[in-house]
């Protein structure tokens, strides 16, 4: 993901491309793509359809978090349910302005209720988002997010859990800094390039790095030892 993009579009749940009802996509190129997909046909000239269709817009989502607001209203209203329930089925026939249920004890009662249902919604699924950010993309960095990429396999990054190699994960400016420290060479391993998210096939050696041969289209580095 591009470093110079806003830190809430980087760190949002969701990212859209196209206007589309429903968000699918937690990878902002892979909502990019799907825009450019819409007006490629099969054998298209991907660079030619960006050019004709930029700027692309990017729009970013987080999900929505439950407010306190919110919890004291539901609350308010699952007390006056309780009271008006419980007037109708224990309270006066002849429908007086007895108070069934005293002010002292809906008082008492209220932050139980209220902890009761923030119990019940722990770990609840929000699907409701809020448009946090946007970026616009030009068609330079659409063709370096999108067709370059497309020249090499992506794989997704494994896990820690799942990663037997013990893959070493920098930015693409670490890694610059690194081996200009000399920390990384030629005969300790070698790197591929690799976005946030996904891994590629590409091969990235230091002294490349160090002949200024960098792929900027990339974000990180993922660096294998020998």
């Amino acid at each position: 993901m591009n470093p110079n993009w806003p830190e809430a579009f980087k760190n949002a749940d969701m990212y859209d491309a196209i206007d589309n009802q429903q968000l699918h996509h937690t990878d902002p190129i892979e909502a990019l793509e799907e825009a450019v997909d819409q007006w490629c046909t099969s054998g298209c000239d991907v660079s030619a359809v960006i050019r004709e269709h930029a700027p692309f817009k990017i729009t970013a989502y987080s999900h929505k978090e439950v407010s306190e607001d919110d919890y004291t209203g539901w609350t308010d209203r699952l007390i006056e349910f309780m009271s008006e329930l419980f007037g109708d089925e224990y309270g006066d026939p002849d429908g007086s302005d007895y108070d069934e249920i005293s002010r002292e004890a809906i008082e008492k009662a209220h932050p139980k209720f209220e902890d009761a249902i923030k119990t019940l919604l722990d770990g609840a699924n929000v699907w409701a988002c809020d448009e946090v950010a946007t970026v616009l993309l030009e068609a330079e960095e659409v063709e370096a997010l999108v067709v370059h990429h497309d020249a090499f396999d992506m794989y997704p990054r494994p896990t820690e859990e799942d990663d037997e190699d013990g893959t070493q994960y920098l930015t693409l400016d670490e890694f610059i800094e690194q081996v200009k420290l000399g920390v990384y060479n030629d005969f300790d391993g070698y790197g591929v390039y690799a976005t946030e998210t996904h891994i590629s096939n590409k091969i990235v050696y230091p002294s490349g790095i160090a002949r200024g041969e960098i792929d900027r289209s990339f974000t990180h580095i993922a660096w294998y030892n020998k």
